[in-house]
């Protein structure tokens, strides 16, 4: 199938050359990430600028979706704004360094940065493009919050404090899921009666010394964050907010298969402002409409401060697994010797495979 890399909001391949036998490759010139310019601004973004941003990037997952490609590193740094001066808002799609067909996709392999990681790839599961879909939903929730959906990403961090609050904002993945993981026993238990469940952090640590979950949260739920208000020049703010909460939720559902796909959010009524049309029963003036929140806050491990998941006891522990551990930044290493400057040539011919198979 073929594509057009303009329209599909996708970087652009523009060519390639050689030095000292090394292929290099030459894109269109872009401004700055997102992750820089939503850092810059003293508030969150506007509901109406956060629907611009996932209309174009939906569109870019679609054509690698239609290509057959998983994008695998969606996260705001990987989102580049064309001239956010001259043309506010205009993003593309960068950076397929960790693409890959749908087809070589395989259960248990472990990649995403665990900020951004979708639950199938956590639990070992058979998955496909809909890790993109997650992934945006978390650079989607950043947008509106200044802040990490799961919790930022810190050396102390681990897998099992990203799906312990997954759990506690999403809810208990489905059993059938944690059945089929390959890498569920890692996080879960099975219980007497045959449900499974989350482990205390002293089981998943095994480890004496026990520290409190660092995150601070301000929402116990998705839904609470359509209590959230903050511009008051947007008469249809409640509305508008409350369909931005439904098309993040449908973003971040447990199993792929419920997932929306990038069509689907190119059809969402928050994305199509087809709620504009209807009254909304929900909706009211006398609402209270409080100031805007951060949904959640890192800050160092507090005795005092501690959650409680349903069933758990608030012991935690952060301290890492190597059994659990893994590579996130990746794209940082530098080149230490030939075998590795052999990668990177391997790296450089696949991205300009997928960038090509896009254009």
């Amino acid at each position: 199938m073929s594509h057009n890399s303009k329209e599909s909001n996708i970087i652009e391949y523009k060519g390639d050359f050689f030095i000292d036998n090394k292929r290099l490759l030459v894109l269109e010139k872009l401004d700055i990430d997102l992750w820089d310019y939503v850092e810059s601004l003293p508030q969150p973004m506007r509901l109406e600028d956060v629907r611009t941003v996932i209309q174009q990037v939906a569109v870019a997952l679609n054509a690698a979706k239609s290509a057959g490609i998983i994008h695998g590193d969606v996260k705001e740094d990987n989102i580049m704004m064309v001239d956010h001066v001259k043309q506010p808002f205009r993003v593309k799609l960068i950076d397929f360094g960790m693409a890959k067909y749908r087809s070589e996709a395989k259960a248990g392999e472990l990649f995403q940065v665990l900020e951004y990681r979708a639950p199938e790839i956590t639990l070992g599961l058979p998955y496909s493009e809909a890790i993109d879909v997650w992934s945006l939903g978390c650079v989607m929730a950043g947008m509106m919050t200044e802040d990490s959906l799961f919790g930022s990403e810190s050396d102390s961090d681990s897998e099992y404090w990203k799906l312990r609050r997954m759990i506690r904002l999403l809810g208990p993945p489905p059993q059938h899921l944690i059945d089929a993981g390959r890498r569920s026993r890692f996080f879960f238990q099975k219980t007497s009666n045959g449900l499974w469940r989350l482990k205390t952090p002293v089981e998943y640590f095994v480890a004496h010394v026990i520290y409190s979950d660092p995150t601070v949260y301000e929402f116990g739920s998705l839904d609470e964050m359509k209590t959230v208000s903050s511009e008051t020049d947007n008469p249809a703010e409640a509305d508008e907010r409350r369909e931005c909460i439904e098309l993040l939720k449908a973003m971040l559902r447990w199993d792929e298969d419920d997932r929306i796909t990038p069509s689907g959010i190119l059809n969402h009524p928050f994305i199509t402002k087809s709620y504009l049309n209807s009254s909304s029963p929900t909706s009211s003036c006398d609402e209270p409409r409080p100031s805007t929140s951060k949904f959640i806050t890192v800050k160092p491990a507090d005795p005092e401060n501690r959650i409680n998941l349903t069933g758990l006891p608030d012991e935690d522990k952060d301290l890492k697994s190597s059994e659990h551990e893994d590579s996130d930044n990746a794209d940082t290493a530098e080149d230490t010797d030939d075998s590795e400057d052999s990668n990177d040539d391997e790296d450089t011919e696949m991205v300009r495979h997928f960038l090509m198979e896009l254009k």
